[in-house]
C-alpha cells in the first residue's frame, strides 16, 4: 500500500471510532432516562427501585421490590 491509501483508512478507522463513540454514549444516555423512568413508576406504586448497569455498561437493569 502506498502513503495515501494508509492515510485514507487511517482517517476512514477514525471516523468509525468516533460515530461508534457517539452512537453509544447516545444509547446509554437514552437507556438512562428511560430506567429513571421506570424507578419513579415503581416509587409511585409504593416500591423500592434498585438499578444498575448492565455488563456492558450501555443499560440499565430496573428492579421493583415492594414493601
Amino acid at each position: 500500500m502506498n502513503k495515501k491509501m494508509l492515510t485514507f483508512w487511517g482517517i476512514v478507522f477514525i471516523g468509525v471510532v468516533i460515530i461508534a463513540t457517539i452512537f453509544v454514549n447516545r444509547a446509554h444516555i437514552k437507556n438512562q432516562a428511560f430506567a429513571d423512568k421506570l424507578a419513579m413508576d415503581c416509587k409511585e406504586a409504593g416500591g423500592v427501585p434498585e438499578m444498575q448497569n448492565t455488563w456492558t455498561g450501555i443499560g440499565v437493569k430496573v428492579t421493583c421490590k415492594h414493601k
